[in-house]
C-alpha cells in the first residue's frame, strides 16, 4: 500500500469537510451574535439571576424558623423577606426600611420582573447584571458579614449558615459579639472553641455558595448550548430551503427534500458551535501535508 495514496486521501477528505465546515463556523457565529443580541435587548442574564436567588432563598422556608436557635425577641422577625432585604443591602447598599416593599416584590414574584425591565431598575438589577462569578463574589461578601454579624442581620445569618448544626448556630449567634480575651491564658481553650466554631459554619456558607454557582453556572451553559445549537439548525434550514427553492429557482418543492434538508439542519446545528475550531484542526491537517 503506497503510503503517499493514503495521505493524498485523507488530504482530499479534509478539503472536502474544510468547505462544509466552514459553512458551518459561519451559521454558528451568526446563531451566536443573534443570540448575544437577544440577551442584550431582554436582559435575560438579569433576569436569570434574579430568579435564580429569589427561588434559591424561597425554597428553604425551613431556615427561618429562629425558634429554638435565636432568642424569642429576634426568633419572630426573621423570614425569607428580611434575608432577602438584608442581602440586598449588604450587596447594593440600599436601606433595610426605605426600599423594603420594592424589593420584598421581587422576591414574592420569584424573581420575575416585569416588562422589559429596563425602564424600572432597581437596587437588586444592578447586582443581577454582573456575571456568575462576579455577581457571586458580591454574595459572598454578604454572607460573610452577616457571619460575622448575626445578630444585626438574623435572617441572612440563618439563611447562610442553614444545614449546619443547630448548636452551632445558635452558639455562634450568642458568642460572635463577644470574643474572649486571648491575652487571659484560662481564656484560651475558649478562644480555640471559638475559632473552631466559626470555622465549621463557614465551611458550610462556603459550599453552600458553591453549589449554587456550580449549578446555576451550568443551567445556563446549557441553555445557551441549546439555543445555539437549535438556532444554528434553524438558520441552516433557511439557507439550504433558499438555495434550492428561492426566488428564480426552477426546482419544484417536495416533501423528502424539506425531510432531508431538517435532518441536515438538526447535525448542523449540534456543529455549528463547534465548527469553527474544527475548522482550525482540518487546515492543520491540510498543511502538515
Amino acid at each position: 500500500m503506497d503510503p503517499t495514496a493514503i495521505q493524498t486521501s485523507v488530504e482530499a477528505f479534509a478539503d472536502f469537510l474544510l468547505k462544509y465546515f466552514v459553512a458551518l463556523a459561519a451559521v454558528g457565529a451568526l446563531a451566536m451574535a443573534l443570540i448575544e443580541l437577544w440577551k442584550k435587548l431582554t436582559d435575560s442574564r438579569t433576569r436569570f439571576h434574579a430568579r435564580a436567588v429569589c427561588l434559591w432563598i424561597n425554597d428553604s422556608p425551613e431556615a427561618f424558623v429562629g425558634d429554638p436557635i435565636l432568642p424569642a425577641e429576634a426568633a419572630g422577625k426573621v423570614s425569607a423577606q428580611s434575608a432577602y432585604r438584608e442581602l440586598i443591602h449588604l450587596t447594593t447598599g440600599s436601606g433595610l426600611s426605605a426600599e423594603a416593599e420594592s424589593v420584598g416584590g421581587l422576591l414574592a414574584r420569584n424573581g420575575q420582573i416585569a416588562g422589559l425591565g429596563r425602564f424600572d431598575r432597581r437596587a437588586e438589577h444592578a447586582l443581577y447584571a454582573l456575571e456568575l462569578g462576579q455577581m457571586m463574589g458580591h454574595l459572598q461578601d454578604a454572607a460573610d458579614i452577616a457571619l460575622n454579624n448575626p445578630q444585626r442581620y438574623p435572617s441572612l445569618y440563618l439563611f447562610v449558615v442553614h444545614g449546619a448544626e443547630r448548636e452551632d448556630v445558635a452558639a455562634w449567634y450568642a458568642k460572635a459579639d463577644s470574643p474572649p480575651n486571648v491575652a487571659d491564658s484560662t481564656s484560651r481553650p475558649e478562644a480555640k472553641a471559638r475559632a473552631d466554631l466559626y470555622a465549621r459554619l463557614r465551611q458550610v456558607v462556603k459550599r453552600k455558595l458553591d453549589a449554587f454557582q456550580l449549578f446555576q453556572g451550568d443551567i445556563w451553559v446549557n441553555r445557551n448550548q441549546l439555543a445555539a445549537n437549535l438556532l444554528g439548525a434553524l438558520v441552516l434550514f433557511a439557507a439550504l430551503c433558499w438555495v434550492h427553492y428561492g426566488p428564480g429557482s426552477p426546482t419544484p418543492l417536495r416533501a423528502g427534500d424539506l425531510v432531508l434538508y431538517i435532518v441536515i439542519s438538526l447535525l448542523g446545528g449540534m456543529l455549528a458551535p463547534i465548527a469553527k475550531d474544527l475548522v482550525v484542526v482540518l487546515r492543520k491537517v491540510r498543511q502538515s501535508g
